[in-house]
């Protein structure tokens, strides 16, 4: 009964430090469903240029608060630089998650559509966008939702020196009506398997190929913290490093994902009893 006693006081203690929900206790962004994103610089040198062929991926947690609208929300924009150059999207629209890449003139554009809705709650979901060298993937909470293969057209077009949008498009249309958090752009396309490990972890700037990392836990300022590989690339809230009407505003997140503690047994004779 004392060993019982003991085990239970433990196991207590680690769900207060880590709750049932895992939630992180850091910050994130909200947005008005209007006018607000994040602008991340792009150009020579920012590692966020891609063309057809390129292998990347992008990863967030997200809350819509109207998962349900028949109006696109934008959750991932990387803008095109000019006619053939690519054109990277990703957004919710009826619950369902679509992307698409497009060439325009030079060769259209390629959509990939939601074979059905995912995102039907106000809730964090993690969303993975990973481009390979010839598929779109898209994962949801760690689990393979759709895939497509890109028409080779599409696939020719040159890469960017765009500008990469969160929470809205570059044309200031399909914005996001709820929050995002833990944001990251890697340069390479990530397994299943490496997914799951990242939508939980805590990276740093040593981590390889994570050309972009915003951990949105300053919880105040206009210039969001690149944490990706160096150099860092040049973050604001809106259009500039200024207040703008087009910024998110900073609160508590509560998407499941940082550190948290756990029980680790060595595999020989430990265990616990109840």
């Amino acid at each position: 009964m004392k060993y019982l006693r003991y085990f239970l006081s433990v196991l207590t203690m680690l769900l207060l430090t880590h709750s049932i929900s895992a939630q992180n206790g850091g910050n994130a962004l909200t947005f008005d469903g209007t006018d607000d994103y994040v602008k991340v610089d792009a150009g020579v040198g920012s590692g966020l240029n891609f063309g057809g062929s390129s292998q990347f991926t992008a990863s967030f947690w997200v809350y819509p608060n109207n998962p349900g609208s028949v109006v696109n929300q934008y959750l991932f924009h990387k803008h095109l630089s000019g006619i053939g150059t690519a054109q990277f999207s990703i957004w919710l629209n009826t619950g369902k998650i679509n992307c698409r890449i497009d060439r325009f003139s030079a060769g259209g554009n390629y959509f990939l559509t939601g074979p059905s809705a995912i995102i039907t709650q106000s809730k964090w979901y993690h969303i993975a966008f990973v481009k390979t060298a010839t598929t779109f993937e898209i994962y949801v909470d760690g689990i393979l939702y759709n895939t497509g293969t890109i028409p080779v057209l599409q696939l020719g077009a040159s890469a960017s020196t765009g500008n990469v949008l969160f929470g809205r498009d570059n044309d200031a249309t399909f914005p996001l009506n709820g929050k995002m958090d833990e944001i990251k752009v890697w340069n390479g396309a990530r397994s299943e398997t490496q997914i799951r490990q990242d939508m939980y972890r805590i990276e740093n700037s040593s981590t390889t190929n994570l050309t972009l990392y915003l951990p949105l836990n300053e919880g105040t300022g206009q210039s969001p913290t690149d944490n990706g590989n160096a150099p860092a690339n040049t973050v604001t809230l809106g259009p500039t490093s200024g207040v703008d009407v087009q910024d998110p505003t900073w609160v508590v997140s509560g998407a499941t994902a940082g550190p948290g503690q756990a029980i680790k047994f060595d595999g020989l004779d430990e265990f616990g009893q109840t």
